[in-house]
This record gives structure tokens, C-alpha cells and sequence, in this order.
């Protein structure tokens, strides 16, 4: 939120507070209105007042965000009895009921234990900020798994006694596959060398059953992390990935995964030695190492 954006909120909560009461004033009182679910005593521990204290403009913009921070309010409105300070809540809805279906990639406890974590279960008080950022991880999580057209659908009933009912709706959508590699950069090892390093491979006879030419962001992740391995156990310890390209077809259905690689020098084992007290086993030492003379050095 930007500093204007502030001010503007501030300003305006001010002239809200200024037109619903008179501002200083020594509060005998503090009576708390509207509420259903939740208790007094415990709206009462968020207000930052007490009885015998001068009620300020400050103070009192200060009660209107801490209420509202709690995200148990929809609306929050103070009022003036004489010397009696009356707080008016309108609570947000409590969740009765919370189902979902169409999910099959992503399996039902694992969507039960995302929605415990948010607290988007029966009895708890419904914050659409909180559904929206479900919806929103689940899309993500299918995305991770290559279903890029994955729908979450939720909706929201009103029913009685300021409840509410939440359905999910998951339509997982389709896999997109690998078409084609494209390798560049590459001078030391061959593309086919470099594209056996990639979890995913083209469509053979069998992908239909292995969904070993299904795309997945994870499945380029592990890819990029196996081919920078690849290079490190082969002496090529500066290379790195200069750049990663995914295309998708027109239909969708199909992507191209475009690598530009940056080798670099290859090292070689000039030699090797140890260093400290040896207590007399260079021998055995030498035995353990696996580094050989004028072959590349290898991570590994």
C-alpha cells in the first residue's frame, strides 16, 4: 500500500469517526452492540480504552483498526451516549459446512490439511481474503504439476444465523507435453547428451501410460539442477545456465523448451596432496581419494 493510499484511508476513517461522535470526552462506559457470535468480553480486550480515559481522535482511530484487524468485522462503527461510548459490530459469517470436489492429481487430505492450516473449517469465521488465497494455491499447485488450464471454482451460500456454506469446485484440466528441445551453446557434449539429462523426454510409444513426456515447472526445475550436475562431475565447474525458454503451441497442448547453455573451461587434475599430520598414511589416503591425474575433476 502506497503512502498516498494511507493518508487517503486515514483521512477518511477520520472523517467517518469525527461525524459518528463528538471527540474528547472523559468514557464513564463502553457498550458493545451487534454482536452474535463472538463475545463481549472478548471484543472487549481488542478495544485499546478504558473507562476514565479521554477519548481522542487518535484514540479513536486507533480502536477502529485494532477491531478491524481482527478480521472478525465486516463493519465497526462508534457512537456517543453522554459519557458512554457504544461500539457497533457487524460480524462477519461463521462457517457451517466446507466441501470440494473434481480433485484427483491432488489428493483429498492434502486439500483437507491447506484448508485446516487456513482456518477455512467448520465453526471458524469466514474471511474471503483467506478463500481467495486458496483458490489461488491450489491453481498454483496444479500449474506445478504441468496442469497450466486447472479452474478452482468456490462458492459462497448465505444461510441462516450468519453462517455461511464454501463448495470447491476443481476442474484439473489437461497436460501439456513436450514437443521438442532446443540446445544452444553446447560444444563439448552433443544435444541428445544434454537432452538425457532432462526428466522429461518427446512422446515415444509408451508416454501415454508413463506421462514421461508431460511438462511440469517442477520436472524443468530438477532438469536444469541434473544438467548443471551433469557438467560440474565432468571438470566444467564455471558452467552455468545463461538462459530457459518454454513455448507453448497455438492449441496449448504442446510446449518447446529452448536451453542456451555457457560451458566454460574444463579442469583438469594436475595433481593432489594432503596436508596436516599424516601419522604415516599418505598411502591408505591416497587409496581413498578418487582423483586421477589428468582426468577432469569431477563435483561427484
Amino acid at each position: 500500500m502506497t503512502n498516498y493510499i494511507r493518508i487517503l484511508l486515514g483521512a477518511l476513517l477520520t472523517l467517518t469517526l469525527s461525524s459518528a461522535l463528538a471527540v474528547n470526552f472523559v468514557v464513564s462506559r463502553i457498550v458493545v452492540s451487534g454482536n452474535h457470535q463472538i463475545k463481549t468480553a472478548t471484543i472487549r480486550s481488542y478495544i485499546p480504552l478504558r473507562r476514565g480515559q479521554r477519548l481522542t481522535q487518535k484514540r479513536m482511530a486507533r480502536i477502529m483498526r485494532k477491531l478491524y484487524a481482527t478480521g472478525f468485522f465486516d463493519n465497526v462503527q462508534l457512537a456517543q451516549d453522554g459519557h458512554t461510548l457504544i461500539v457497533k459490530v457487524s460480524e462477519r459469517p461463521v462457517i457451517d459446512t466446507v466441501v470440494f470436489k473434481g480433485n484427483s492429481m491432488i489428493k483429498s487430505d492434502k486439500i483437507k490439511e491447506v484448508l485446516k492450516k487456513s482456518g477455512l473449517v467448520s465453526g471458524r469465521i469466514f474471511k474471503k481474503p483467506v478463500l481467495e488465497q486458496v483458490k489461488l494455491s491450489l491453481e498454483q499447485a496444479y500449474q506445478a504439476q504441468g496442469h497450466y488450464d486447472a479452474i478452482v471454482s468456490t462458492i459462497v451460500t448465505r444461510e441462516k444465523r450468519r453462517r455461511v456454506a464454501i463448495a470447491i469446485d476443481i476442474n484439473e484440466g489437461g497436460v501439456r507435453t513436450v514437443e521438442r528441445f532446443i540446445i544452444r551453446g553446447n560444444k563439448h557434449f552433443s544435444d541428445s547428451k544434454i537432452i538425457s539429462q532432462f526428466t522429461m523426454t518427446t512422446p515415444k510409444l509408451w508416454s501415454w501410460l508413463t506421462g514421461g513426456d508431460d511438462y511440469s515447472k517442477t520436472k524443468l526445475e530438477q532438469s536444469l539442477v541434473a544438467i548443471k550436475n551433469f557438467y560440474l562431475n565432468h571438470g566444467y565447474l564455471k558452467m552455468h545456465i545463461a538462459s530457459h525458454h518454454v513455448s507453448t503451441s497455438r492449441d496449448g497442448k504442446r510446449v518447446t523448451i529452448a536451453l542456451t547453455v555457457d560451458e566454460g573451461p574444463q579442469y583438469i587434475v594436475s595433481g593432489f596432496d594432503f596436508s596436516g599430520r599424516l601419522l604415516g598414511l599418505r598411502d591408505k589416503l591416497n587409496a581413498v581419494v578418487q582423483l586421477e591425474k589428468g582426468k577432469p575433476i569431477s563435483r561427484e
